[in-house]
């Protein structure tokens, strides 16, 4: 369950319906993917097909893959062989060969169209999309129009081709109320929230790391630790999505 994220995800919606396509923005930690989540079971339960695409850093065509393998691939060996062809490549089936991209692109809109619904097509971390990844998933949505619902960091480019004419809506830190809301809901009081609020900066992330330090009465082995950890890493998850300004506490 989010707290403290109603008109945020009303205004993703009203967004969404008007324009087709929205780009959730902020750092790691700040709640893009559960945003994310909760919008996909939304309009999933709505009756909407829903694909999601979740590309990694340093790889490549695994957004691509994502895509494909949503998209009835059942039907695959019913396409013209070079299509097919193309498109066993990025899934690694069958001998490796160089892939013809006009022929991945053709396929990969001929398995769209055979789905029973045009689907909502949901792109998390979507800066870190190969550029043939880009380009299919940009031609498919463009051909098919399809809507585009996807997060990317704060400090990342726009993504040429899908973040073109997208609604950006900036992800906000959490507000007191919010965070009493929050960590309310965790167990901590009213004077505790607040002061975990101070410290975090209203970043979701790092206040649930710091809001879990062990009490007095916890005395497993390494629970000091494993919470010293979570709030070191949402510490740098906040600091990365600073720009170099706001990271000297200049801003």
């Amino acid at each position: 369950m989010l707290f403290g994220r109603e008109e945020l995800l009303a205004e993703a919606r009203a967004a969404l319906a008007a324009t087709g396509r929205v780009v959730l923005t902020g750092p790691r930690g700040i709640g893009r993917s559960a945003l994310l989540d909760v919008l996909a079971k939304e309009l999933s339960g709505g009756g909407r097909p829903v694909v999601t695409i979740a590309p990694a850093p340093s790889t490549v065509h695994v957004g691509l893959a994502d895509l494909l393998t949503q998209m009835a691939p059942e039907n695959i060996g019913d396409l013209p062989s070079r299509q097919a062809e193309a498109i066993d490549a990025v899934l690694c089936r069958g001998d490796r060969r160089p892939i013809d991209a006009l022929a991945l692109r053709l396929g990969a809109l001929a398995l769209l169209r055979r789905l029973p619904a045009a689907p909502l097509l949901i792109v998390d971390d979507v800066q870190w999309l190969d550029p043939l990844s880009i380009d299919v998933i940009a031609f498919v949505a463009a051909r098919a129009e399809l809507p585009l619902l996807m997060a990317r960091h704060a400090t990342a480019e726009a993504v040429p081709g899908l973040d073109r004419d997208a609604t950006e809506i900036a992800v906000p830190r959490l507000t007191v109320p919010q965070m009493v809301e929050l960590l309310g809901s965790r167990g901590l009081t009213y004077r505790a929230a607040v002061r975990v609020h101070a410290a975090s900066g209203g970043h979701p992330r790092l206040a649930l790391a710091l809001g879990a330090t062990p009490r007095q009465a916890d005395r497993r082995p390494g629970a000091a630790r494993a919470v010293s950890r979570a709030v070191e890493q949402a510490s740098r998850d906040l600091m990365d999505g600073m720009t170099p300004a706001c990271a000297g506490w200049r801003c």
